[in-house]
This record gives structure tokens, sequence and C-alpha cells, in this order.
């Protein structure tokens, strides 16, 4: 402290959040995982020793971690974890073994790991904020020391007014992918649907990539999109593909070097599913989605002719050129391991604008001017060339906006043109 002189304890590709000592000092603790963006770092558990010497002690689980703290003796962790998209809370030992004593499938994962060391300092239940698919976020607290089943209590009912709207029931799927793998995606059925009859389908993809679509109320952003496309009568799918988090580190980490790869191959397998189901009218189908969603679906719109219409909102179309104006240059090259310059290898073959000339389907671009993320460019260079290909498009650029949209008007001016396009087309 004295000098300012910086020793490296320990060094690896991937990213840490959460780092926390031992209570005896001897050992520190983080969350591991090649993550894509901030506050989406759901990963492995690593205690790393005073001589920089780490061991995972979550190899192979089928979850990911997302926050955690020590237990005042220093014999386990109380952890919050992810597992098919679930939520759990539960104790890590330091064998690597893992006591469940919670799961619902709600959402707390934006949940940090200051009150769990709160709790288990002063020994008093845990206050959480929870989300299920037709509730928003309310406070809850929940007693993890009580035998058998936590005691779960609720504290506030926001919002009540939901419960008098009509929303489309949510379904929790399962399919295999090309390669024998089992992904798990969400479906939002279309409110008051005939019975036995394939709806017209709207496939939503989540942003990240290591991002999920989890057991939680839409929002006002890009989620949002969902119920209001259930009360128009579409089934909404919403796929975790291969990269996702909440199904442990290996499958996050199944897209590396692969971004447009095997992650498409499960979407499309997962419609393809949906319509062997009955699920869905293989002629009246649309893709959107937004950050990472808003690469897969122009990426998907120069694979496939089957989407009768797109939305992709902060989009990324050209990786080489994106790579270079992006504030998160790290994303790319943590996950691709590649030449960035090369436009005959990944960067610039799993670019968007690389197949522009094979796109027949009608696309909304929607996009924050101020995007430091995606930036506006990105939107721009693919919508000009659709639009000198003749093929229907259309591009809305928001003042003063960033990564997502914060000003009211500009959020309820997404979610009903990126509605009504989808309508007027699928």
């Amino acid at each position: 402290v004295e000098t300012g002189e910086w020793t490296p304890l320990f060094r690896s590709h991937k990213q840490f959040t959460a780092p926390a000592w031992s209570p005896d000092g001897a050992a520190v603790t983080v969350i591991s995982c090649v993550f894509s963006d901030q506050g989406m770092t759901g990963g492995d558990v690593l205690l790393v020793d005073r001589n920089g010497v780490a061991r995972n002690l979550t190899e192979g689980h089928p979850r990911s971690y997302l926050s955690y703290a020590w237990e005042r003796d220093g014999s386990r962790l109380l952890v919050t974890a992810l597992e098919d998209g679930e939520s759990e809370i539960g104790y890590l030992g330091l064998d690597g073994r893992f006591e469940l004593l919670w799961r619902a499938k709600v959402s707390l994962w934006r949940y940090g790991s200051a009150n769990l060391a709160h709790g288990l300092a002063s020994g008093r239940p845990l206050a959480l904020t929870l989300s299920s698919p037709h509730e928003p976020f309310d406070v809850w607290t929940i007693d993890w020391r009580t035998a058998g089943s936590p005691a779960l209590r609720r504290h506030t009912r926001y919002n009540q007014h939901i419960g008098e709207v009509a929303l489309g029931s949510v379904e929790t799927l399962h399919w295999t992918a090309q390669d024998g793998l089992v992904i798990q995606g969400l479906l939002i059925r279309p409110v008051d649907a005939p019975a036995g009859q394939p709806a017209p389908m709207i496939v939503h993809i989540h942003g990240g990539p290591t991002g999920l679509w989890a057991y939680e109320f839409p929002g006002a952003r890009s989620m949002g999109w969902a119920q209001l496309l259930a009360a128009e009568g579409y089934a909404v799918f919403m796929p975790n593909y291969r990269g996702s988090m909440g199904f442990g580190t290996r499958f996050a980490e199944l897209n590396q070097r692969d971004m447009g790869g095997g992650d498409l191959a499960d979407i499309l397998a997962g419609v393809d599913y949906c319509v062997r189901e009955g699920i869905a009218d293989p002629e009246r189908l649309g893709v959107c989605g937004w950050s990472y969603g808003g690469y897969l679906t122009p990426w998907a719109i120069t694979q496939t002719t089957r989407f009768k219409a797109a939305v992709a909102g902060a989009v990324i179309t050209n990786w080489i050129s994106y790579h270079g104006v992006a504030t998160i240059p790290g994303f790319d090259t943590s996950i691709y391991r590649a030449d960035p310059h090369d436009w005959d290898g990944v960067y610039g073959q799993m670019s968007p604008m690389a197949h522009v000339k094979n796109v027949r389907t009608p696309t909304l671009w929607l996009h924050g001017q101020e995007d430091p993320i995606c930036p506006v460019g990105q939107a721009h260079e693919m919508w000009r060339a659709l639009k000198e290909l003749g093929v229907e498009t259309q591009l809305v650029i928001y003042p003063r906006e960033g990564h997502g949209m914060r000003e009211r008007e500009h959020a309820r001016d997404v979610l009903e043109r990126a509605v009504a396009w989808l309508r007027d087309r699928v």
C-alpha cells in the first residue's frame, strides 16, 4: 500500500468479479467466466490462495453462480445461482459440494452479494427483490436458516393493477440442437388463442450473449415487447441459446470463437421444434432482438429467408468496424479470439454485412444516437445497404439515448413501433 506497487496474484484469459477474502485472509474467492457485459457475470467460483494457486470449487456444476458471502467461520459460502434458468439460494462448501436451500421460477439475478454478507453477519433474513413472469419486482425476505424449506415473506405489492391485465401464459421448453445439446427457452402463449391451432410466432433473442431470458416480468425495455405481442395474438419464443448463463460455465462458453454459429443453430432448431409441436405457423414467423440479439437478428436474416419481418435494436452488423469503435472492444476479442482485422476470418465472415445481399426480410432498425457499446454506425451500415438493395427497411435514431432507452417517450415509441412493424408483416 505504501509503495503502490502492483503484484499480480493470479492471471486468466477469463474475467473476474466479486472478489472477497476469506475470514482468515488465507485465500480470495472470485466468480469467473467469459463474460460479455458488466452485470452479466454468472460463472464458476474460484478459490485462489496467497501463492496464486486457483481451485475451481464449482467445476462442472450445472448452474451459474451470481453472488456469495463467506460464513464467519470460513467453512462455506452462502450463494445465489441460476440453474436451468431458475433462481437458487444455497451453501457452497470448500469441497465443491452444493447444498440447495431454495429454488423457484422467479428472478433475483440482478441481486448483489452485499446483502448476503449482511444477512450472514446479522443472522437475520435476507432482503430480496423478486419478480415472476406475471408479477413485477417486489420486496421479499427469506429466512435461510429455517429448518426444511426457508420461509419466504412478501413485504410490498406494487403494481397490483397488473393482475387485472390479460397476460400470455409462460411455459418452459426444451429441445435438442443439431449436435445433441439440450437447449432451454421460454414460450409465451398468445392471449385468447384458439386451442390446438398453430399461432404466428415471433422469435425474441436476448442480449449478452451471456444474458438470459429469466422468469421475470417483462419491463419497459426490449423484453416489454413479449407480452404486447402476446396480446396481439402472437406466440413469443425466447430461446436461451448456447452462450447464455444459467446453465453452467461450460454452456456459457460454448460460443467461444463461434458467435453466430452454434447459437443461431440452437435458435433455428427451437423454431423447428415449435413448428413440429404445432405451436408455430411456419408461414408466419418473425424475429427480433436487442444488443447481442441485435446481432443475431440481422445475422439470422442473412442466413435464412423464413422470417417475414425483423426488428433489430442496438445492433452489430460488422464485427471489424465494431471492434474499432465500440467502448468494449475486449468483449469481441475475448470470445472470438481471432484477428479483428481479417475480412476472411470470423470477424469478416460472421458479419451480417458480409452476406447482406442474401436478405429479403423487411427490417426495422432502432438505435440510440449516443450508444457507446453498439455505436449507431452499425445500424446505418446495414440499413443503407438494404435500402440500396431494394429491401423494405426503416431506421429510427433516438437522440440523447445510449444502449437502452431512458426517456419515457422514447421507450414507449420503441415498444409501439416494434410491435406495429411485426404485426403488419407477420
